[in-house]
């Protein structure tokens, strides 16, 4: 008998096998989960404060590689949310991806937006703040130029402020993740947010900011069929540990959405309604903002089924851009899957990788951690 062959009544009894043990795995994780509250690690990436201030704080990432790319990166998160999408858990880490790619990262925490935020438009994070994170992320470095990385309102604003310095930015490079450029692009949100302007803006008004409750609700109705089959999908994947724990990291995460600041929230409907990046028609400091200003070299990606931000609201920065070096990619993924699904780190994760050393300076011995340059 051909021995690659398996009767029938052994493959079911294999079948049958699997199915048994992935039962009783299920059990166990569904006790252990039970019992403990939680499946996986909240350990961080190690870090020191660089700067703290009312408006932001800035850390840098300790490296245990024994060289580092001497430019650093600046990470940008988005508004809306807190920072620690880019450092879920220490099995599945965007910032321990990067570390391992040799580059020396440092971070941008916006902290958590109340009332004394709500005038704080996006051109103030993307033309004020975040000018004054370069400049302290280069004095501690000792360099005179960085990387920016921005997944979602964070590569707008690394695109804004980039699209206002135009060749006076000390940038050596730029990479956007899901981040909305063509806002004709967000179809049907764009008509949504356009019928729904008063009501948001009575909400804004009354609150300051925009409440993380409404940002959730936004996210699930952005995929509503998702809402509903991912407990039969954590039922049938409770057998895979790393399933639960993906799942448990992006929704603990979710859950800890934060007020979206409340100007800023009525200048980005203000960007949607006119296409104002596009046309380059928004306030800056220069005074002469356009994307055509651009000309560091470019990665832009985005997700294949991002329901929030598709794609046709993100290629066409490459168009609008003036680099001789860009590059445009698809990843498999909706928004959030993009930057910290279980996919991200053999698709986003990678190409970020392998593209941004080459851009990132010689390698160097890493500073003693804590040390200021």
């Amino acid at each position: 008998m051909n021995n690659l062959v398996q009767p029938p009544y052994r493959r079911a009894f294999g079948a049958l096998g699997r199915e048994a043990s992935r039962a009783f795995d299920r059990l166990s994780h569904a006790v252990e989960w039970h019992q403990t509250g939680t499946m996986m690690s909240t350990a961080k990436a190690p870090y020191r404060l660089v700067h703290q201030d009312v408006d932001l704080s800035i850390m840098h990432f300790r490296s245990s590689q024994a060289l580092v790319h001497s430019t650093p990166v600046l990470l940008i998160p988005p508004l809306g949310v807190t920072p620690e999408i880019y450092d879920l858990r220490p099995e599945h880490s965007f910032v321990r991806a990067l570390l391992n790619a040799g580059l020396d990262l440092y971070m941008i925490d916006f902290g958590v937006p109340d009332l004394s935020d709500r005038q704080k438009a996006l051109t103030d994070y993307a033309m004020r703040l975040l000018p004054q994170a370069i400049d302290i992320t280069l004095t501690d470095s000792g360099t005179p130029s960085l990387s920016l990385v921005g997944y979602s309102m964070g590569g707008v604003m690394a695109l804004l402020y980039a699209g206002d310095e135009g060749k006076t930015a000390p940038v050596d490079a730029l990479v956007t993740v899901g981040s909305p450029i063509d806002m004709r692009g967000l179809f049907p949100w764009d008509r949504v947010i356009s019928l729904a302007r008063r009501e948001l803006d009575a909400v804004v008004a009354t609150f300051g900011v925009l409440p993380p409750q409404l940002m959730r609700l936004g996210f699930r109705l952005s995929a509503p069929f998702k809402t509903v089959t991912v407990y039969r999908d954590l039922m049938v994947n409770m057998w895979n540990r790393e399933w639960i724990v993906s799942y448990e990291a992006i929704n603990s995460w979710i859950d800890t959405f934060i007020p979206f600041p409340g100007d800023a929230m009525r200048q980005f409907f203000h960007f949607i309604e006119g296409n104002r990046i596009v046309e380059g028609t928004i306030p800056s400091r220069s005074g002469e903002f356009s994307l055509a200003r651009i000309e560091q070299p470019l990665l832009c990606i985005a997700g294949t089924s991002d329901s929030i931000v598709p794609e046709r609201a993100v290629e066409r920065t490459i168009e609008l851009v003036s680099s001789s070096e860009k590059r445009y990619v698809s990843v498999p993924g909706g928004h959030i899957g993009i930057i910290g699904g279980s996919r991200a780190s053999s698709t986003t994760w990678k190409e970020i990788g392998d593209w941004l050393p080459g851009l990132s300076g010689p390698l160097r011995a890493p500073r003693p951690f804590g040390a200021s340059a």
